[in-house]
């Protein structure tokens, strides 16, 4: 659903360097998984009435979505580790949840 080449952008990972490549595509993966739980809606990538008509949960993947991945990914990127010596951490950035809570779906999915 994110380009690559974004989310290598926003991490600030050169272009170039292609070592983390798959590491980086499975967090966005991960990343669309973490919204579609965290909101109890599906993702969609474009916004498409006809597909969105079929599903009533839908949630499109608007500029608020796209920062929350961004920042879910880069916090997962930098913070491979179980353990982070001498520094707090935290499950999710703040921004996170700001972004994504208007979205959620307070009620069950149908």
């Amino acid at each position: 659903m994110l380009s690559l080449e974004l989310v290598k952008q926003h991490c600030n990972i050169d272009p170039d360097f292609t070592d983390d490549d798959n590491l980086l595509t499975l967090y966005i993966g991960s990343a669309v998984k973490y919204v579609e739980n965290y909101t109890r809606r599906t993702l969609h990538k474009t916004q498409e009435m006809d597909k969105a008509q079929e599903d009533p949960d839908f949630l499109f993947l608007t500029d608020d979505v796209i920062a929350a991945m961004l920042l879910l990914i880069a916090q997962w990127y930098e913070n491979r580790e179980g353990v982070i010596s001498g520094q707090a951490f935290s499950t999710q950035p703040f921004a996170v949840t700001a972004l994504l809570q208007p979205c959620l779906l307070y009620t069950s999915p149908s």
